[in-house]
């Protein structure tokens, strides 16, 4: 009698693991596709993939179980896109392995976060992050633009979707992983001033705004120069938590700017969509440097 129930219950238990494991891929393809339908496929362009983000962040979190989710959401909005079947299923296998090898070279290298406490391995996973989006990107490139009516050189619209993917899977999945790792941990939050945290966020979320319905070139530089040192200036004070927020914020606002016919957009401006990638990296560069400057421990917040 005792065999029988150990047996039920173990069988009960297979069941709940398959069936949450099924639930999660679930929700993992509806992500995929929902990033990429609202950032990668969109027209026009956006500055930053967030699907690529999503997809990191989740295999880290919750590990190569959620590749189907992953390859099955991708290879879905490819399709419906208009891509034939055969490529869509083939740009959804890059996604997939972009995310693979993230993992498997992280692990590889003993990092298995993406909080990170140590330069040296912060600056080993963005110049391994670089090489995947660079090569995925090219690879996507390569495959997919015989079929696209693109205004510019697969060269240039390479560098873009290239910087559009490293500045997704760089930022997001940070900023994912670490809401995930310390959402829960308010206390430290609660003992911050909070008057001086929404003025300093709200100013900054007023800049970048302020960039994105800028009307020339010169304000939108003095913009960019304003957001820049706040982010040197938070992520000063704040840590990084400070430094993932404002890089999130401001990836958001980027995201979206095609999304809402941003006049920033508009300019006449060479290479404005290559410059605002370059930007965004160099924000987040910047505030990983206040992160880790010299002669300071680490703070989270």
């Amino acid at each position: 009698m005792d065999l029988k129930n150990i047996a039920f219950k173990q069988q009960s238990f297979q069941r709940l693991v398959r069936m949450r494991l099924l639930q999660r891929n679930l929700f993992v393809l509806m992500l995929q596709y929902a990033g990429l339908m609202l950032t990668t496929l969109a027209s026009p362009e956006s500055l930053v993939w967030f699907a690529s983000g999503t997809a990191t962040a989740l295999v880290f979190l919750r590990g190569l179980d959620i590749l189907p989710g992953i390859y099955l959401g991708s290879a879905l909005a490819f399709y419906i896109v208009g891509q034939p079947l055969f490529l869509a299923l083939g740009c959804a296998a890059i996604l997939s392995l972009q995310a693979t090898l993230l993992l498997k070279w992280s692990y590889r290298h003993a990092i298995l976060s993406l909080v990170f406490f140590k330069r040296s391995e912060l600056l080993k996973f963005i110049f391994f992050c670089a090489l995947c989006c660079g090569g995925a990107s090219t690879l996507l490139i390569v495959i997919s633009y015989p079929l696209l009516i693109p205004s510019q050189s697969a060269s240039l619209l390479g560098l873009e979707w290239s910087l559009a993917n490293f500045n997704g899977t760089l930022i997001l999945a940070c900023a994912l992983y670490t809401w995930d790792a310390y959402f829960p941990d308010t206390p430290r939050l609660k003992q911050q001033n909070k008057f001086k945290l929404l003025g300093l966020y709200g100013l900054f979320v007023f800049a970048v705004l302020g960039l994105l319905y800028s009307s020339n070139s010169y304000l939108m530089l003095g913009l960019m120069i304003i957001i820049e040192l706040l982010m040197i200036y938070l992520s000063y004070y704040y840590g990084w938590c400070g430094a993932i927020a404002a890089s999130f914020m401001l990836a958001l606002c980027l995201a979206f700017a095609a999304f809402f016919k941003a006049p920033l957009l508009n300019l006449s401006e060479p290479y404005l969509f290559l410059k605002l990638g370059t930007f965004l990296s160099l924000c987040f560069m910047a505030g990983m440097v206040m992160v880790f400057r010299p002669q300071r421990k680490l703070q989270v917040l």
